[in-house]
């Protein structure tokens, strides 16, 4: 199991419905956790960039392809190492990660490469109400 370790900036609200931000958090953490080897630590960062909150999920794992990063957001899609039932969703979570973000306004990136790991950066609108 991978150690979780959070920074967070304080007073960060976005317009966003708080269950389906729960939702996004939930799915890219399960996903960094399940490909994090044992013993690591998965990162989270939560501040604001421009005008938006940022949160970025970083994990040690083992990267995913180039040719196949443009392909993690579809439904049902699976990684070669997601091929062991035991260690893997259905593919969903990736895909309703980004139609969330997708609909508060936001943007999820990935930036990953084989043996580095990966990170999820997601973009949402601050509430500056």
């Amino acid at each position: 199991m991978a150690t979780l370790f959070l920074n967070a900036e304080d007073g960060i609200i976005c317009r966003a419905d708080p269950e389906g931000l729960q939702l996004v958090w939930i799915n890219l953490l399960e996903s960094a956790v399940r490909c994090s080897p044992q013993g690591t630590t998965v990162n989270v960062n939560v501040g604001r960039s421009d005008y938006k909150a940022r949160v970025v999920v970083e994990d040690q794992g083992p990267g995913i392809p180039a040719d196949e990063l443009p392909l993690i957001f579809e439904c049902f899609h699976r990684g070669d190492a997601s091929s062991n039932r035991e260690n893997s969703g259905f593919g969903l979570g990736l895909a309703i990660a980004k139609a969330l973000v997708e609909a508060y306004g936001g943007t999820i990136t990935p930036e990953s490469g084989v043996g580095r790991g990966t990170r999820m950066i997601v973009d949402l609108p601050l509430n500056l109400n």
